[in-house]
């Protein structure tokens, strides 16, 4: 299984997921591949509907997910779900007041 990080081009969301794998135990791990900041919005888009499964945050990395019918697991914070779920069977959503209360084991 390979693992791929994407983020959108701000450089405070590409230093927060270097930050992410420096930390983690993905370091060593040659099946990481760290996109952030480095593809388009169609090129996310095709690389979203190649996954297996597709974990995120709420955005529209995860509206993607649902409209290309890939498995997917969203993580939300204080948002109203009816208005902003991402609408597919084959999408999970996790919610909690403060997204850091989701545990790994959640996901």
């Amino acid at each position: 299984m390979s693992i791929v990080i994407t983020s959108g081009p701000d450089t405070h969301e590409i230093d927060y997921v270097r930050e992410i794998i420096e930390k983690s135990e993905l370091t060593d791990d040659n099946k990481v591949l760290n996109l952030a900041g480095k593809i388009t919005l169609p090129e996310l888009a095709a690389l979203i509907q190649g996954c297996k499964c597709f974990i995120g945050l709420d955005s529209v990395a995860s509206h993607i997910a649902a409209s290309v019918n890939t498995d997917s697991v969203t993580l939300f914070g204080p948002s109203n779900l009816v208005n902003w779920k991402p609408w597919s069977d084959k999408a999970r959503v996790i919610q909690k007041e403060n997204l850091e209360d989701i545990k790994v084991e959640e996901v």
